[in-house]
């Protein structure tokens, strides 16, 4: 120690001096409160701003489902099906290609056509009233209607999901083949009851 005095720094050529924690610290867009590097001071140190909320993760759209294979497959299968009947005829011709495959590829739909021909035959032999014969009529028609209509669904499900497993498509096959099942079920108690009757009394009980 020399005793000597120390010189002070004259800091009155580079404006007032930031006082450490306070805004203009914060905001280095301001700019004219913080000293340059060199000037005998030390440089305030950044502090971020937390005045806004942090950017969450930015959300992305969700990818386009790539196409299947049964999509694609029911596609080549459909081809025409958008074509609309131009006249009378054509829709008979394309109701009749609908009664032709399912007879054809669908075991139970013949089975309820032979099985609604032999009782309609058998309710002539008893000689029915007009009446009991169009409740049987209408009883094998139902269940006719209701064993397309499970074709057709089993149909859409197969071209909406192709040959992959999905609950929902399982339900809507199962519930179609219930109302089959309810369907036949019923027209079977009705024939007994209009065939069992007069079918005794033929026969001598």
């Amino acid at each position: 120690m020399t005793g000597e005095p120390t010189e002070s720094l004259d800091l009155s050529a580079h404006g007032p001096v930031p006082r450490q924690g306070s805004r203009d610290l914060e905001d280095p867009a301001k700019g004219s409160n913080v000293l340059p590097s060199g000037t005998g001071c030390r440089t305030p140190m950044l502090v971020p701003d937390h005045s806004h909320p942090p950017l969450g993760p930015r959300s992305l759209p969700d990818p386009l489902p790539l196409e299947s294979d049964g999509h694609r497959r029911g596609r080549r299968m459909r081809v025409g099906a958008w074509k609309v009947a131009g006249d009378l005829p054509t829709s008979f011709r394309y109701a009749a290609q609908g009664l032709a495959y399912s007879f054809a590829s669908q075991r139970n739909f013949r089975i309820h056509v032979i099985t609604g021909a032999l009782v309609f035959l058998l309710g002539l032999w008893l000689r029915l009233s007009l009446d009991r014969l169009a409740v049987l009529v209408l009883t094998v028609a139902a269940v006719l209607v209701l064993e397309l209509l499970n074709t057709a669904t089993e149909a859409v499900v197969d071209l909406a999901i192709g040959r992959r497993y999905h609950p929902l498509a399982r339900i809507a096959k199962d519930c179609a083949a219930a109302a089959v099942l309810v369907a036949a079920l019923s027209s079977m108690m009705i024939a007994l009851l209009l065939l069992l009757p007069p079918l005794l009394a033929r026969l001598g009980f």
